[in-house]
């Protein structure tokens, strides 16, 4: 075969393998996130619950697209005492931005930002 030939295979089957092997699609994107998201159990004291997460897409007033949140709902054993959540809060929300991959899927999904939720009725923004 002539040079040329295999350096325009080699760079082909090269070309191929990492099109394959790169997520190009939202499942793959998603199946890490929920990787991801199950080692927030370590990161957690052991009264802090990791439940699940839910998403919501708000309009704010004069936005033209809405802004995609990823909620994170954990629950206590116990209320904490204000600065203890402020502290789990500055907790669980560094190891999420720290984690570069989980921002590349999350962004690759649509989402816009990350919310932190001890109850039903407050939730803390991850800035």
């Amino acid at each position: 075969m002539h040079p040329s030939l295999t350096r325009i295979r080699t760079l082909l089957v090269l070309a191929l393998s990492l099109f394959f092997s790169a997520p190009s699609n939202a499942e793959e994107h998603l199946e890490r996130v929920h990787l991801e998201l199950a080692t927030l159990e370590e990161v957690v004291e052991e009264d802090l619950w990791f439940l699940g997460y839910q998403s919501i897409d708000v309009v704010e007033q004069g936005a033209a697209d809405p802004v995609r949140y990823m909620i994170l709902d954990f629950r206590y054993d116990d209320t904490p005492a204000p600065e203890a959540l402020q502290a789990s809060v500055r907790q669980i929300c560094h190891s999420i931005l720290l984690n570069r991959p989980l921002i590349r899927d999350l962004s690759h999904l649509g989402y816009d930002q990350v919310a932190i939720a001890f109850d039903d009725d407050n939730q803390y923004d991850c800035q």
